[in-house]
Order: C-alpha cells, then structure tokens, then sequence
C-alpha cells in the first residue's frame, strides 16, 4: 500500500486520506461465528487502536470495516462480526476497511519510509 509523498504536516493535521484494503472471504461451506483480527509488530503503548508503523511519531489506525459499519478498530482483539453466517453450500463475501496513518502524540515525526506488517485474521466455524 502506497500513501505516496506525506509530509509531518499532512500527518499532525490529520490530512491524509484513508486507503482501502479490500479482501474476499471465499467459503465452500457454512461459515458461522465469524471472528476477525488486525495483528500488527506493535501497538502504541496505552493504545490499543494505533499500530506502531516503525517510524517514530506515526501510527495506523483501522477508521471502518464499512459492510460491518464497526469504527475506530482495535488491535489484537478478536471482532465478533455481526455477519451471523456466509449461507448454506458456501459463498463469497467482500471484505472492506481503511487504514490511516495518524501522528503518536507522544513522539515527533522522524523522516523517512515507513515498511511495516499487517496480519489480518479470519477465523470461523
């Protein structure tokens, strides 16, 4: 994923526009109690909801999972989505969230590229 030239300022005024991460969940079964996970190297500490990108004074955060209208996602939790099932002989079901990096306000913006790792996990029955 590519936010392309982004400047402290962009960051700090909260400016830079969230990118999609579209995925399908393809199942040749019923799936039910469908349970989703955003598993990144590391979290800001005391925070939950920013993920540590690797450079100092930014994070990412997960703004909307929109088919499941769930804001402000945590990392390493477990979301129970509110989808109860993908039908009887299976399906296909499109996936989509944002991600947006946003300034750690406990640390300055150091220059640089940011190359960091996303685990999303699906889990189901």
């Amino acid at each position: 994923m590519n936010f392309g030239s982004v400047t402290a300022l962009d960051i700090n005024n909260n400016t830079v526009p969230e990118k999609d991460i579209n995925m399908k969940i393809d199942c040749d079964w019923k799936a039910t109690n469908m349970k989703l996970s955003f598993i990144p190297r590391a979290i800001v500490v005391g925070d939950n909801k920013t993920m540590q990108s690797g450079l100092a004074g930014v994070g990412f955060k997960l703004p909307l999972l929109q088919w499941l209208g769930l804001q402000n996602l945590s990392f390493n939790t477990e979301h129970t989505l509110p989808v109860t099932e993908i039908p009887n002989g299976g399906g296909t079901k499109a996936l989509r969230l944002k991600i947006k990096p946003v300034a750690i306000p406990s640390e300055n913006i150091a220059i640089g590229n940011i190359d960091t790792t996303l685990i999303i996990r699906l889990s189901y029955d």
